[in-house]
Formats: structure tokens, sequence, C-alpha cells
């Protein structure tokens, strides 16, 4: 690796079928995989809505994200969640409502926002 963008590099396993994906079948995957054994049974995603091109989620209990896994580990954590909902028909925005804290703020993410960290 010769500079930081070597660091972080979003990945598709393998591919699936975009007519197979649903809001909650991903954050399904999302609770139970939960992205990594750091974050396992610590963070829970809840399904709003979609409305236009925006995915509406919500993480009633916060804090580990916000608190207890750095800035680091909450922002590979917000990546996943994007990305992975980002795969949905038509969504191209992920709106997070979760309470604010000292390493993640909640707000209306793209794919965008993780390219240059």
């Amino acid at each position: 690796m010769n500079d930081s963008t070597d660091l972080l590099k979003m990945t598709k396993i393998r591919p699936i079928s975009s007519d197979s994906l649903n809001p909650k079948s991903i954050i399904g995957f999302l609770n139970v995989t939960n992205l990594g054994n750091a974050t396992s049974g610590k963070i829970y995603l809840d399904f709003n809505k979609i409305s236009h091109d925006t995915i509406y989620v919500k993480i009633k209990e916060s804090t580990f994200l916000t608190e207890n896994i750095g800035t680091t580990g909450a922002m590979l954590y917000l990546a996943g969640v994007v990305y992975n909902l980002t795969e949905l028909k038509k969504v191209k925005y992920v709106n997070l409502d979760f309470e604010e804290g000292d390493h993640a703020s909640p707000g209306v993410y793209s794919r965008d926002a993780f390219v240059d960290r």
C-alpha cells in the first residue's frame, strides 16, 4: 500500500440479482452479521421507509456505534451499511437516524461520502 486510499476498498463479494433484494432482507443481513465481529450484536438497524431515491433507517440504541468503536470503526460500519443498502434498485442515499456521538453523526449518506476516506 502506497497511500491511505489503498486502505479501504469496498468489494462486492458475490453478485446478487437486484430483483431479489429488498430492504428487510438487507437490513436483516446487516443485523445478523453486523459487518464483522467488532459490532456483533451491538448495533441494530430498523427500516422505516423508502422515498424516491432514499432509504430511511434508524438505530435506536447508538451508543456502541458513536462512543465505543472509535471513529474508524464507526466509519467502516456506516460505509458497509450504505454500500449494502444502495444495492437496492433506485436507492442512492441512506438517511441514518440515530443519536449523535463523538465518533458518528446521523444524516444522509451516499457512497460518495466514503470515497476519499
